[in-house]
């Protein structure tokens, strides 16, 4: 990574312990609890696809709430969140976003968890194993903010972890992203900052920009209005544009304008949806008579594929991440249909110009009502037995299941689930390479590790 993309990255770490208000320690012994023991059984790896593996993650060592630049919520490797006791930390306060990157510090076993409370500070542990110690130290933040975290560069010499958040002239509500070595910014009044250049495009207040490291292009909602007043994700603004920024020149390359709808949501995921190499830009579109639907274009603006509307409006439908979820390893999209009211998981393919729902699960959630978390899920193989699950929590946000899809009616299963012991109050998050790990702030002020 350059050198000069550090600039602008706030919270420099030190090599102080960031002064934890607690200690760690596993607590209970509860190992599968909830695992249908016949889910189990039958993902076993024997029987699994030939297609069930993620490329791994970028090798930008950068760490976002949403897990990949791409905001597809999939993680590469393998782990056993299913089998092993979790360790809790104390943290000082509640937290309210959650990052973690492989840390070379333990020579490239360890994982850095780095916590944002509610008050802007900033905790971190090291874990390697179920061994823990304090972090580096952070500055505070003017708020709690969500931020991106970038890695050391080189061995446990070289620089350490720095925090990207927002400063002075940017949008609290967002943080800035590296675009081979370039910072891209959501500024404080709607314009995109791209370096040193300024794009008046009217992004989102809380848009979080998504990047295609391809192709070095930033994806970002942007055309805010007040037309659609839901207010599920925290206000009523909405975005009616989904804007393409070529990095390299500081240009707009694709405006996508999708009137009278909007795209309710944070992010589109930019995800490959057949296998053919292309990544799609995917969105939620909803209006007040027809209610979400899941829309796909490409990279030029012209439509790819649509799912159905709920049919009413004020019904949201949260998109998580297109992974070979598939029983014979295609992929598919996942998605939680009104996560706030009942919660169906919704498995999506691909068929020409459709986007179909093939299998469905109730009762999960993946969002809480009006908050700007949208990344309470991730998919990947946490169990281990080498098929790729998608993991959400329930309905009442205190158990993480492990959703596995299959050939039978109505084609999900939940072949694992974890006690949080409490009310999840963070994103999850797992490291980006290694074996899987996955954790979860709570909101009594602990951090909920499994651990490798």
């Amino acid at each position: 990574m350059r050198r000069r993309t550090y600039l602008a990255v706030v919270g420099s770490a030190a090599s102080t312990a960031s002064g934890l208000a607690g200690c760690l320690g596993a607590r209970g012994s509860e190992t599968a609890d909830g695992t249908p023991t016949a889910a189990r059984a039958s993902t076993s790896p024997t029987d699994a696809p030939a297609r069930t593996t993620v490329p791994a993650d970028e090798d930008t060592p950068v760490a976002y709430t949403y897990g990949r630049p791409t905001s597809n919520r999939v993680t590469a490797g393998a782990g056993a969140v299913h089998a092993v006791d979790p360790v809790d930390v104390d943290l000082g306060g509640v937290p309210q976003w959650l990052l973690a990157l492989p840390d070379s510090k333990w020579h490239g076993s360890g994982t850095l968890w780095v916590a944002v409370l509610g008050d802007g500070t900033v905790e971190s542990v090291r874990t390697v194993g179920r061994d823990v110690e304090p972090g580096p130290s952070f500055r505070a933040l003017s708020r709690a903010s969500p931020v991106a975290l970038v890695g050391e560069t080189g061995d446990s010499t070289g620089d350490t972890p720095r925090l990207l958040a927002p400063t002075g002239s940017e949008s609290p509500l967002s943080h800035p992203v590296l675009v081979d070595g370039t910072l891209v910014r959501v500024g404080g009044s709607g314009d995109l900052l791209v370096g040193d250049s300024r794009l008046d495009i009217e992004a989102l207040p809380d848009s979080r920009v998504t990047v295609d490291p391809d192709s070095g292009r930033a994806v970002v909602l942007a055309g805010a209005t007040d037309r659609y007043a839901h207010g599920a994700l925290g206000d009523d603004i909405e975005a009616s544009r989904v804007v393409v920024v070529d990095v390299a020149s500081a240009t707009v390359e694709t405006t996508i304008d999708v009137s009278p709808a909007v795209v309710e949501g944070l992010a589109p995921i930019l995800a490959d949806l057949t296998g053919d190499g292309e990544r799609a830009i995917v969105v939620t579109e909803t209006d007040a008579e027809s209610g979400a639907r899941l829309v796909a274009y490409d990279m030029a603006g012209s439509l790819v594929a649509r799912g159905p509307a709920i049919g009413s409006g004020f019904r949201w439908r949260h998109q998580l991440a297109v992974a070979p979820f598939a029983p014979d390893g295609e992929l598919e999209l996942a998605v939680t249909k009104t996560p706030h009211i009942g919660g169906t998981v919704e498995f999506y393919r691909r068929r020409g110009d459709r986007l179909d729902i093939v299998a469905t699960r109730e009762t999960y959630s993946s969002h809480a009502l009006g908050s700007r978390n949208l990344d309470m899920a991730r998919a990947g193989d946490f169990d281990g037995d080498g098929r790729l699950e998608l993991v959400v929590p329930t309905q009442d946000r205190r158990r993480l299941c492990g959703l596995h899809r299959i050939d039978d009616t109505p084609g999900v299963t939940a072949a694992w689930c974890r006690r949080v012991d409490g009310e999840i109050a963070t994103n999850l998050a797992a490291p980006a390479a290694g074996t899987l790990e996955l954790a979860v702030g709570r909101a009594d002020g602990v951090l909920r590790i499994w651990p490798t």
